[in-house]
């Protein structure tokens, strides 16, 4: 379910509701592109996390984070040899083919038989690995980790076999972040998430969604 849906729908998205269009992506150094992407798939691992069946959650999320480890590096390979669709961001391509490199994973014995981990959620970045990184690299995470999310949740209202009650929430999700967005400026979220004071109890992709929470309680 949760590989199948990154194929589903395409994503749409106005100008300043997103980080990574193709001058952003363009300009980023080839670690930076790393960053970005392990936050876009940080946030597709808190989607996983928060919207898994409880007898299967463990499962797949083990299986995302085997993948993960030992393919991350191809993610990147093929994104954008289609070109760059209107709407697009980053996170849309990185999704789109680590889906696909995934999907082949999927199918030899190892991954079938790889070790399930109970109660570990995705987190590309570690708080320790957070601290040490400079505000430049941090807005590039907190891209990647926005941009996922905003991509998951456009694919969710694109998949016509979503159930309309997540249908209807993630829609009140996006109109409240877009408002927000276009009321106090996505850069503006970008300098108050970095400086957000990270709770130690919880992995730093659950603190950026927190982060954003705060910074747009307002427009609830």
């Amino acid at each position: 379910m949760f590989i199948s849906l990154l194929f589903c729908g395409s994503a749409t998205a106005d100008k300043n509701k997103f980080f990574a269009d193709f001058t952003y992506w363009d300009n980023l150094k080839k670690v930076q592109k790393n960053f970005y992407a392990k936050g876009a798939l940080d946030a597709w691992g808190y989607y996983i996390w928060n919207n898994a069946p409880d007898n299967s959650r463990d499962i797949l999320i083990s299986q995302f984070r085997y993948c993960i480890e030992r393919e991350f590096d191809r993610f990147q390979t093929n994104m954008f040899i289609l070109g760059w669709e209107e709407g697009d961001n980053a996170a849309n391509e990185i999704f789109r083919w680590s889906s696909a490199v995934c999907s082949n994973l999927s199918k030899t014995e190892e991954y079938k038989n790889i070790k399930i981990e109970k109660n570990k959620p995705i987190e590309n970045i570690t708080r320790n690995a957070w601290k040490k990184l400079d505000n430049t690299n941090k807005k590039v995470y907190l891209a990647g980790y926005t941009d996922g999310a905003l991509s998951v949740t456009r694919m969710i209202l694109s998949d016509q076999n979503a159930p309309q009650d997540m249908k209807d929430y993630y829609t009140k999700v996006i109109k409240h972040i877009y408002n927000c967005f276009e009321n106090k400026g996505i850069s503006e979220y970008a300098n108050f998430a970095i400086n957000y004071k990270i709770d130690k109890g919880y992995p730093i992709p659950w603190n950026m969604s927190f982060s954003l929470g705060n910074f747009c309680k307002e427009f609830k």
